[in-house]
């Protein structure tokens, strides 16, 4: 038996070595790279987080390649027929390959394991436990993951076809359902916790997995082994023309029902436990918390969402549920994810001292409506549209007034626009425009442009224009990109006749109005300016040194002021920068006086960092910025 075992081993050793080294090779080339780069990068908060990444898409597609191998090329060649001419028992020709690959597999698995371990051993506090959790969740993990290609691959000719419909009938009971595939065994053990568990077992995702490993080798083996392999060495063969034809059919067929049946299910609304509940026109808010203080801010919110809803005339809204957190500054608002429920839910201290209703009103109407896009109103070329639409919403009984009547937004609408004024490339590059001003200018900057076409065009002709950009409900699927790349000039014109570029000289003529009454305050309005430089603290790690100034001399900024250095490490391609993931580090100095600064932190050679001033000017109600700039951080020797 070990002879005959041995000669089968000897056989695919020098039937796929040449594919099992480059494998090898390959896998191992991937996890040093990730590794390596990673551990320079100062936010990675385990080695083990860049291994799990590696393992989630590394262990299925290595997985799929060995079986490719040891499965689909054998039985398409028919090489297996020699085999089974052996004096061997067709079950231990099955067993040896299936037994062959997945210790290749595991090996892998802990070869990855054991070279993060050396690699992190200064970084990571190892313990028995924690090496137990991680050694048997990746290896459960990828004992799944071997099963399922080595009884796909049997199935020869029809495996593709029933992998597509697999994915598409998980992706539709996902969405359809509570049930989530991420807490499924296999893609549980792999999850968020992977790198950092160190007390428990995932005993239930262990279970699940390894069970349904059982349950797909069972059926793997059956195939092999049922009616002396011919099943599977005739579902090996090539498809016919008309059984191409049928598969087509029934997979395209299989695909609209699920995308149809998905698109029309209903998900259960999220609970909120001890929440205050109020429905005004169909609109429903709840808000958790102490009633005395829950129930006026739900029957705010009912009222100002139901007026909205109305003003666009929207077929309906998200239920907006209310979550209070203590720790959340007065004015910081924080979305929620719901998996697979509706409705739209956000933290916030709603009760802490300096709380404004209308300042969360402005960022909620716009979040709302993005929300119910799919946030695809937050694209570009519109996105200007939803930045002014929070802003005017709130304001929108003074909206038709000239812009001075509001003269924070006024002024940050001439700050960001400056003497230049609107130009069509600002509204086509929005995301660049906010970047360089700062989403509190940006936002007047954006409301200045719906106050025009209200004072101008009207009441009415201003909410055909908002209906035509923020309105439509768009379909969940190739339509809506294409749909996205209508410019809102054309929406503008649709709605009431007016072209982009009358639009902007009317924007322009509104702005010198107001710049010639806001002058002098303008003129106070300080202009923060950033002198930053990286310089080499080490071969491999760089720090930021900086030094602030304000313009213009004459400025309120002239004595001792407050300015924050807000900085973030980017990922490696380019996103639209959220601020609120800024890190800030607070001066308070007379400018006379100021020195050069130092970050308290080192940042690796060859990543990237965006950084800029913000200073809080009280009258625009939002913070001024030198802009936010990005780079590649390259340091200079000291």
């Amino acid at each position: 038996m070990i002879g005959i075992t041995l000669t089968l081993l000897g056989k695919e050793l020098r039937q796929h070595w040449l594919a099992f080294l480059a494998l090898a090779g390959l896998c191992l080339v991937a996890l040093g790279g990730i590794v390596a780069w990673l551990m320079r990068a100062s936010q990675v908060a385990s080695v083990f987080e860049p291994v799990r990444m590696f393992l989630m898409f590394g262990v299925p597609l290595t997985a799929s390649i060995l079986c490719g191998r040891l499965v689909v090329a054998e039985y398409q060649a028919k090489t297996q027929l020699f085999l089974e001419a052996l004096p061997v028992s067709r079950i231990h020709m099955v067993l040896v390959k299936f037994a062959f690959g997945l210790v290749a597999l595991l090996a892998m698995v802990l070869t990855t394991l054991a070279v993060a371990a050396v690699a992190g051993r200064r970084h990571e506090a190892m313990t028995g436990q924690f090496a137990v959790n991680l050694t048997v969740s990746a290896a459960a993990h990828a004992v799944f993951w071997f099963t399922f290609f080595f009884t796909t691959g049997l199935l020869g000719r029809y495996r593709w076809p029933l992998l597509i419909l697999l994915v598409c009938a998980t992706y539709a009971v996902s969405v359809g359902t509570a049930w989530e595939v991420s807490e499924f065994g296999p893609f549980k053990l792999l999850g968020d916790r992977f790198a950092f568990e160190r007390e428990a077992t995932p005993a239930r995702a262990l279970r699940e997995a390894l069970l349904a490993a059982g349950g797909l080798a069972a059926v793997g083996f059956a195939l092999a082994l049922v009616r002396e392999g011919n099943v599977s060495a005739l579902l090996a063969e090539r498809m016919s023309q008309r059984e191409k034809v049928f598969v087509s059919v029934v997979l395209l067929t299989t695909v609209a029902v699920l995308g149809t049946v998905s698109s029309k299910t209903k998900h259960e609304p999220y609970r909120l436990p001890d929440a205050v509940e109020v429905v005004v026109r169909g609109v429903v808010v709840k808000v958790a918390g102490p009633e005395a203080k829950a129930r006026p801010l739900a029957e705010f919110l009912a009222g100002e969402m139901a007026e909205l809803r109305e003003y666009l005339a929207l077929d309906a809204l998200p239920t907006v549920m209310i979550t209070r957190r203590s720790d959340l500054d007065a004015n910081k608002f924080e979305r929620g994810k719901i998996s697979n429920a509706e409705g739209f839910l956000v933290r916030l201290n709603y009760d802490a001292e300096g709380f404004d209703r209308g300042r969360f009103v402005a960022w909620l109407a716009g979040e709302v409506v993005n929300h119910r896009l799919h946030g695809r109103a937050g694209r570009e070329p519109r996105r200007w549209v939803l930045d002014g639409f929070g802003e005017f919403w709130r304001r929108r009984a003074r909206s038709g007034a000239p812009l001075t009547e509001e003269p924070d937004l006024a002024l940050r609408a001439l700050v960001g626009f400056g003497e230049s004024g609107v130009d069509a490339c600002a509204l086509a590059s929005w995301l660049t425009t906010r970047e360089r001003v700062g989403e509190g200018v940006a936002a007047g900057m954006a409301w200045s442009g719906l106050s025009t076409i209200e004072r101008v065009r009207g009441h009415f002709e201003c909410r055909k224009f908002l209906q035509a950009v923020l309105g439509p409900r768009l379909p969940q699927d190739v339509r809506a990109v294409w749909r996205d790349q209508t410019p809102v000039g054309d929406r503008l014109k649709r709605a009431n006749g007016w072209t982009e570029r009358e639009l902007i000289a009317a924007w322009n003529g509104e702005l010198n109005k107001a710049r010639a009454a806001l002058a002098t305050e303008l003129a106070q309005v300080p202009r923060p300016a950033l002198d930053l430089k990286l310089v080499a603290a080490t071969p491999e790690t760089v720090v930021v040194r900086y030094r602030v100034g304000f313009a213009p001399a004459g400025s309120s900024a002239t004595g001792e002021v407050e300015y924050r250095l807000r900085y973030l490490e980017l990922p490696p391609l380019n996103e639209a920068l959220e601020e609120d993931l800024l890190k800030d580090e607070l001066h308070r100095e007379v400018l006379a006086k100021a020195g050069e600064h130092e970050l308290p932190a080192t940042f690796p050679r060859g990543g990237r960092l965006v950084a800029g001033v913000a200073m809080f000017t009280p009258a625009l109600g939002c913070d001024v910025i030198s802009g936010w700039r990005r780079m590649t951080v390259e340091g200079e020797a000291r």
